[in-house]
């Protein structure tokens, strides 16, 4: 049976099904690497009958379940609309905030290894109480220096965010503008919850 699916035109969804090689699916949920929920996409055989289809993650891209797709047009609209609405929400979120991470480094700044997406998605997880799968962190340059820098967090489909990064000495007192700047982007969060607490009451 098919699920609620991403908005996709009726030319699109016909110019999708022609023929090609390997086997065409419409995916059924996000799967990394091919694509989004309700994408008509084109895989390795192996691939669709040995781990989407047995999954449920993907369903045969037939003439009768395409047509089921394009009569839910309306539906998949509606939720590709609230994820993309959420994703950019939580952008303007990132985008706001600043992850200050300690490592390890010699007298000219140079650290002891690298600072990795694993590292960042841990920091936001315990220091901002924002989840991020450590893949969708992109790393253009590897950090291994003190200092700033700017990484891209992938979220829905176009939607992205740039996310400030400092990478202070391990056992370094941090200075009064850091502290301040870090409280500041911690500050509409705090604000939020205590209105939601005087909403409750």
């Amino acid at each position: 049976d098919l699920h609620s699916f991403p908005t996709r035109r009726s030319s699109d969804l016909v110019g999708a099904f022609c023929a090609t090689r390997g086997m065409k699916v419409i995916l059924k949920e996000d799967v990394r690497g091919t694509g989004y929920e309700g994408d008509v996409v084109e895989v390795k055989d192996g691939f669709a009958r040995h781990k989407l289809i047995p999954s449920k993650l993907a369903i045969k891209a037939t003439e009768n379940n395409i047509k089921i797709l394009q009569e839910q047009i309306a539906e998949v609209e509606k939720k590709a609309k609230e994820k993309r609405d959420n994703a950019t929400a939580l952008a303007e979120k990132l985008g706001a905030l600043e992850v200050l991470l300690e490592a390890e480094a010699g007298e000219k700044g140079r650290l002891f290894g690298a600072v990795t997406n694993v590292d960042i998605a841990k920091k936001l997880l315990e220091d901002h109480d924002i989840d991020i799968d450590r893949r969708d962190i992109v790393i253009s340059v590897p950090i291994k220096v003190l200092g700033d820098t700017v990484v891209t967090v992938k979220l829905y489909k176009e939607v992205s965010a740039d996310l400030k990064v400092k990478i202070v000495r391990k056992g370094e007192e941090i200075s009064e503008p850091q502290k301040e700047e870090v409280e500041s982007a911690a500050e509409p969060e705090a604000g939020a919850e205590i209105e939601a607490e005087v909403q409750a009451e």
